[in-house]
């Protein structure tokens, strides 16, 4: 064959002509990507039916996992935590400023609630004046007060980065540990960019919701990159 005349074939796309971000940051260190989606699809048969007459919807989910290359400790931490605090933008700073102020008086009720109920700082009478107070906040914003529940129920089980230890002692714990699957670093959106470099061809798919589960890691004494292998669920691929 004359390779002078070989032209690369463009109809088709490889993975060195792949790129991953999550959100608008670009995950350069991406060795490997895989995903799955599963429908739990449900046949029905009628009467006397050998066959299945119709197929019943079911639930979707989408499992995965990327490897990437191990460059530091808490390198996917890192970035998952500039994603979360920097990936929404405020469009009305008055609007936010009120919300910072009602989460402050949140954390007061919250934090007043859980003292009196386990005899430690805080007396009912703080409780019920905190209360007083979030609650004409909630009004003047129109704002539902019921959430109050829900955010108390928050603090006590940990979810969404909030638990009986104070916040400072929670952000330097989260920090010890760098963990990814944190509840309130989830939740981002994965893009896969295929690109024929020097042509405006290309195509996206887009991993929705993800939230890691877990992260393996195995150490070789051989001359390949050391990997570092996150799984992940998902809620849908589009």
């Amino acid at each position: 064959m004359n390779t002078s005349q070989f032209e690369y074939n463009l109809d088709y796309y490889s993975g060195a002509q792949a790129a991953m971000f999550i959100e608008n940051m670009l995950i350069d260190e991406v060795t490997s990507l895989q995903w799955t989606v599963q429908q739990s699809k449900v046949p029905i048969y009628g009467y006397a039916s050998q066959v299945f007459d119709e197929m019943a919807k079911g639930t979707i989910i989408v499992q995965g996992s990327f490897s990437i290359n191990y460059v530091e400790a808490g390198y996917l931490h890192a970035v998952l935590s500039h994603v979360h605090k920097y990936g929404i933008k405020a469009e009305n700073p008055e609007m936010r400023l009120a919300e910072a102020n009602l989460e402050e008086l949140n954390k007061i009720a919250i934090s007043n609630w859980i003292g009196s109920n386990l005899n430690e700082e805080g007396t009912s009478g703080q409780m019920w004046d905190s209360y007083k107070k979030l609650k004409e906040a909630y009004q003047l914003q129109g704002k539902n007060f019921t959430t109050l529940t829900s955010q108390i129920n928050d603090y006590v089980w940990g979810v969404d980065g909030d638990s009986r230890l104070g916040k400072g002692q929670l952000d330097q714990l989260d920090e010890n540990l760098r963990r990814t699957d944190q509840r309130h670093l989830n939740g981002f959106d994965i893009y896969v960019r295929f690109n024929h470099e020097g042509t405006l061809q290309d195509t996206i798919t887009k991993i929705e919701n993800v939230h890691l589960v877990g992260k393996s890691q195995t150490v070789v004494i051989d001359e390949n990159p050391v990997q570092e292998v996150y799984s992940f669920y998902a809620k849908n691929v589009i």
